[in-house]
């Protein structure tokens, strides 16, 4: 199963607070490693798989027994110039405005996370219209996508230490 926990921040350190989110998930304090390109794991924990991403005011953290990746975005960050140069044509026909250029920036970099590359691959070959292991939401001002193998991720609204920080 693929849990994906979200919380409200107004941390100035939003890596530290994504960090915080997973730990809470986790039950304990997990030493976090990068990998190529980036993508974390946990030491000592193979057989848990875990992503972080974090944007103002929103940090997330997946969790999963299967590679996974995870994104979020504000809806309204400035996207549409990104979609002429990383999108594939496929992708920019569904760009209407630049909240659709938001969604599937996330979901780009959300499977892209999930397969440990990050963005070091030629993001205009990377498609992910109609890939069957991605997942979109739109949550208030936010896009989150998550990318996974196995049944669809389930979310878990959290509170940081039992406050929003």
């Amino acid at each position: 199963m693929t849990k994906v926990y979200l919380a409200y921040t107004q941390a100035e350190n939003l890596s530290c607070a994504a960090r915080l989110l997973l730990a809470q998930a986790l039950g304990f304090v997990p030493q976090l490693r990068a990998g190529d390109h980036g993508k974390p794991y946990l030491v000592g924990h193979p057989e848990i798989e875990c992503n972080l991403s974090h944007t103002k005011g929103l940090v997330a953290c997946a969790i999963s027994e299967w590679p996974v990746g995870v994104d979020v975005e504000q809806s309204n960050r400035q996207a549409l110039r990104i979609a002429a140069r990383f999108f594939t044509p496929c992708e920019r026909a569904g760009v209407q405005n630049n909240a659709d250029a938001v969604r599937v920036w996330t979901r780009k970099e959300a499977l892209l996370k999930r397969d440990g590359r990050g963005i070091s691959v030629q993001l205009d070959t990377v498609e992910t219209q109609d890939h069957p292991e991605l997942y979109t939401w739109q949550l208030d001002e936010y896009f989150l996508s998550v990318c996974c193998s196995g049944p669809a991720p389930t979310l878990w609204w959290q509170e940081i230490c039992g406050k929003q920080v």
